[in-house]
């Protein structure tokens, strides 16, 4: 895996984001990597319980908020870009892993 430094910056742009966030095909249980590549690495992350990652990218009027669990994404989430709440809550889930066993 690429160190960090050497992703993009995080997408701003609606269409950007929009693209790839609303075709979970692109990114349903796959490695923070194809996150990072396809819409860069945000600068703000946070650390939630039981090992979760949170990125969250920001449009003008989209905001997505992936959690993801040992280098996996476990749950994509659209949000309301205008509520920066560190648990802000989610407008849609635009994917999830199934439940039961891994």
């Amino acid at each position: 895996m690429r160190k960090p430094s050497t992703y993009p910056p995080a997408a701003t742009s609606d269409e950007v984001l929009s693209r790839f966030f609303l075709n979970p095909e692109h990114y349903a249980a796959q490695s923070e990597e194809v996150v990072f590549r396809a819409v860069g690495r945000p600068d703000i992350y946070d650390d939630w319980d039981f090992g979760r990652l949170v990125y969250r990218w920001d449009g003008q009027h989209i905001a997505v908020r992936v959690i993801m669990q040992g280098g996996v994404i476990i749950c994509v989430e659209r949000l309301d870009p205008s509520d920066k709440r560190r648990f802000a809550e989610a407008l849609e889930v635009l994917w999830e892993r199934p439940s039961g066993p891994i």
